[in-house]
């Protein structure tokens, strides 16, 4: 194998290898990064929250009118039991319970009031956590399938690490520092092959003379535009 066709096949080795890396990284993001599954994971958790804000709140308002209630029932057994023949506090007496009635149709009206409030914002809980559920599992499967191709894309850059190494260890030294040095340079192409008469790179218009030193087995030619390596095929 010539030192242009060796150079050659490790720019296509590396190619590949940046391409996966390239696929890794879009593949972590899409698993780690969610718009859809994070807004909905954010309505979910908020109308959670309102959900048990509001029972605490239903909670609260049917324990007002039971204590309120209990109130009454005490006043009343208090008023009908015969024990208090004091006009003065009997009259009291009623009072008191007219005016616990009352407040106690304020409270049921809260409790009421906070019934309907429950209804809607368990409504609202159940139709967000319905919308996570089916985000979370088409997020999960898709998932997968992103796990499966990041596997076969891993398995395939542990046998092109081996190639490359394997290839590394047939070229000379000062090639590869050549190598190295232009990938640096030229946004990862080293050595572009000839394509049509120019260079397949920049696109350049190659010299007849050009293209034939780049069929030499050894000789290595760069492209008289953007300086890589020129591989004639």
């Amino acid at each position: 194998m010539s030192s242009p066709l060796k150079l050659f096949r490790l720019q296509q080795i590396d190619t590949q290898i940046d391409q996966a890396n390239s696929r890794l990284r879009e593949i972590e993001k899409a698993i780690n990064e969610n718009p859809l599954l994070d807004q909905a994971s954010y309505n979910f958790q908020e109308a959670e929250k309102e959900y048990k804000a509001q029972q605490t709140a239903l909670q609260n308002a049917e324990d007002n009118v039971r204590a309120q209630r209990t109130k009454i029932e005490q006043i009343e057994s208090t008023l009908y039991s015969g024990k208090i023949t004091n006009p003065k506090e009997l009259q009291d007496l009623q009072n008191e319970t007219s005016a616990l009635k009352r407040y106690l149709q304020v409270l049921e009206d809260r409790q009421l009031e906070a019934m309907i409030e429950n209804d809607e914002t368990r409504e609202k809980y159940e139709l967000a956590s319905s919308h996570f559920q089916a985000i979370s599992k088409k997020v999960y499967e898709e998932n997968q399938v992103l796990l499966n191709e990041k596997a076969g894309i891993q398995k395939d850059m542990e046998r092109l690490t081996i190639e490359k190494q394997s290839l590394l260890s047939s070229i000379d030294p000062d090639l590869i520092a050549l190598y190295q040095q232009l990938r640096q340079q030229k946004r990862g192409i080293a050595v572009a092959k000839i394509t049509e008469k120019t260079c397949s790179a920049c696109g350049s218009i190659l010299t007849p003379a050009t293209i034939q030193s780049s069929h030499s087995s050894n000789q290595i030619i760069h492209c008289p535009s953007c300086g890589r390596v020129l591989y004639g095929g």
